[in-house]
């Protein structure tokens, strides 16, 4: 990238190609594919996405639109980017999503940009035209596109904030350990710059998907040690596909909830408004049985039943003190109300039956990975209540 050149000429790089039409033709294979994986798709506070706009104003100029939508989820599957832009559509709405370019490649590339993704660079990326874009100049294009495209013309955007260190550098990106990752200030700066310089109030709405079981969990350490770039991206493809079509893997439950919209206030800074996001996010998750029957096991490899039942009513009663009840999972809730912690016991044997041993009157974890991904997807409500 030159310094001559004007930015914008980059933002064909970047952008999205949002079509209505893409959303009718994919939205029912969605449905069916994510019906094949999930028993329950729970879906919560739909009322607060009325600011949103809908299908409608694809491709309409932005006249009679108010403010910039910015949703701001939680990340721990590939499956996000399908289940809460499915669920817009179904309500009548969409959304743009900001995407790492690890999604953008061989037919995804304009798979995706049909369907709402614009780019945000985190490695050196040469395209087909020979155009290489370096990582800080990819940051810079990105500003200035979310302030005009997105911003500017008062669209709604879907926009990631967690990020890890793999190899000593940050990647944003999926929470492969499950827990809820510190949330990146950049895009917040991003955000707060574009409302001062086009003067477009930006209306934070917070989700948080929640999964009785992540589908890639089996992929966890391949997931921490690879760069996940390109092709490679596709191994966590096939394997959502290849549980998906198998009479054997267990359908789950999954849950969306939508919180409630607020401003991006000016006079707040960049880390305010950083830590607040992740306070809203984080708030919404939804506790599974096998959350609670993962937790009380912590970080032992075995524990005997009786000392399981012990421990995870320890659990539940610090949902009760710690006043999480809304943040149960109603199956998990009609589970025990009939069937007490036995039934949760059964139901997470049941789902995790690749992960688990019982023998003599001893549950065994057999995988110690997927047990944490599930024990930290709750940790936060727990941890931070304290």
């Amino acid at each position: 990238m030159t310094k001559e050149k004007n930015i914008e000429e980059y933002f064909k790089y970047f952008e999205h190609r949002i079509k209505r039409e893409r959303f009718d033709i994919v939205e029912p294979i969605f449905r069916k594919f994510t019906s094949r994986l999930f028993s329950e798709i729970r879906v919560e506070g739909i009322e607060n996405l009325e600011g949103l706009n809908t299908l409608d104003d694809i491709g309409k100029e932005a006249t009679n639109r108010l403010n910039a939508n910015i949703i701001l989820p939680r990340h721990l599957s590939l499956l996000d980017f399908i289940l809460t832009p499915s669920e817009l559509y179904i309500h009548n709405f969409y959304t743009t999503i900001q995407s790492g370019d690890n999604m953008f490649f061989g037919p995804f590339d304009n798979f995706w940009r049909e369907l709402g993704a614009f780019m945000a660079l985190r490695d050196e990326k040469t395209f087909d035209d020979g155009t290489i874009i370096k990582p800080r100049a990819g940051g810079r294009i990105l500003r200035s596109y979310t302030e005009k495209e997105i911003v500017g013309k008062k669209e709604n955007a879907m926009i990631y904030l967690e990020h890890l260190k793999v190899d000593g550098k940050t990647k944003s990106g999926r929470s492969y350990d499950g827990s809820l990752l510190e949330f990146m200030g950049f895009p917040i700066q991003t955000l707060l710059l574009a409302q001062e310089n086009t003067g477009v109030p930006v209306i934070i709405f917070p989700v948080n998907n929640s999964y009785e079981r992540v589908v890639e969990t089996a992929n966890y350490e391949k997931l921490i040690r690879i760069n996940n770039k390109g092709w490679k991206n596709a191994k966590d493809y096939l394997l959502i596909l290849k549980n998906a079509i198998s009479p054997i893997y267990p359908k789950t439950e999954t849950s969306i909830v939508f919180g409630e919209p607020y401003l991006l206030d000016p006079d707040k800074n960049r880390k305010d408004h950083t830590i607040k996001s992740r306070e809203e996010v984080g708030k919404l998750s939804k506790i599974y049985d096998s959350q609670v029957f993962f937790r009380a096991i912590g970080e032992q490899r075995h524990i005997s039943h009786t000392n399981l039942t012990d421990k995870i009513n320890e659990v539940l009663d610090n949902v009760s003190r710690f006043s999480l009840e809304s943040n149960l999972a109603p199956g998990l809730s009609r589970r025990y109300d009939s069937g007490g912690t036995e039934a949760l016991i059964d139901r997470t044997c049941k789902v995790f039956k690749d992960s688990l041993m019982y023998f003599g009157g001893v549950f065994y974890i057999t995988n110690s990975n997927v047990a944490m991904q599930s024990r930290n997807q709750i940790s936060h409500l727990f941890d931070e209540a304290t």
